[in-house]
């Protein structure tokens, strides 16, 4: 069985696990995961919360996945520095999924009452110019999380519930089974193997330590406040108008 992963720090430290346990990964863009896998039978993913939307065929793992409760997050938005009586428009860069881009929406009326035209950025430069919100570890790259604010905790202010960015998913229940008995001391693997993480080349001291601090915040086998902060994501975009209905996750 191969498990397809997005690409950041923290599905790293995952993938270490899956190293040790001689199970098949590949990297993937966040965007082309759900795709990726579903061309490839026999294999399963972590896919962004928000791919439900268009799959809720998809069985998905009651146990793993991976979800922040505090100040780290895969995904940050930046505002610029000059001042705005109005936020218009954000503009999203990175490893952008739907995840950013229906919950962006869902963030800014929910918390601000204001409607935002969310624009794909083809490129970045620097912070300060534009409103951004970055997703994945261009964040960590010359400590920019430290200028920005948790995209985790944003949400959290509005669920109360931990801020569930990727699932585990497969095509079939009794894949998703196995998947669930293979990956099973993940958890116990992170918080043991906190000190041993891998940081990319060139990562300030202060990222790194940032991260350690906070390693207790994000998590990759999931209870029961998980799983309904998995269905307090998907009920908001049907209170919004985003889907057509409720959708409903078939747990595993």
């Amino acid at each position: 069985m191969k498990i397809y992963l997005p690409h950041n720090i923290f599905t790293t430290i995952f993938a270490t696990f899956l190293k040790q346990q001689k199970i098949s990964f590949e990297f993937q863009p966040s965007a082309l995961l759900t795709s990726a896998f579903r061309k490839d039978q026999g294999s399963c993913a972590l896919i962004p919360v928000m791919d439900l939307l268009k799959h809720d065929e998809l069985f998905v793992s009651s146990r793993y996945g991976l979800s922040f409760d505090g100040p780290i997050s895969n995904s940050y938005i930046y505002y610029k520095k000059e001042k705005q009586d109005t936020l218009e428009r954000i503009r999203l860069f990175g490893d952008i999924s739907s995840q950013e881009a229906v919950l962006t929406n869902i963030m800014f009326k929910e918390l601000y009452d204001a409607e935002v035209k969310m624009e794909i950025a083809r490129e970045f430069t620097k912070l300060g110019d534009e409103n951004y919100l970055l997703a994945g570890d261009i964040n960590f790259s010359h400590s920019k999380m430290l200028e920005g604010f948790s995209f985790a905790e944003e949400i959290m202010e509005i669920t109360e519930l931990p801020y569930v960015n990727y699932i585990l998913a497969a095509e079939d229940n009794e894949l998703l089974e196995r998947a669930n008995k293979m990956l099973t001391g993940a958890g116990d693997f992170l918080k043991e193997n906190t000190e041993s993480f891998n940081f990319a080349p060139g990562w300030e001291p202060e990222m790194k330590d940032k991260i350690l601090e906070n390693a207790v915040n994000f998590i990759f086998d999931f209870d029961e406040s998980d799983i309904e902060g998995v269905k307090s994501q998907l009920r908001m975009a049907f209170f919004y108008g985003i889907s057509e209905e409720i959708v409903e996750p078939k747990f595993v």
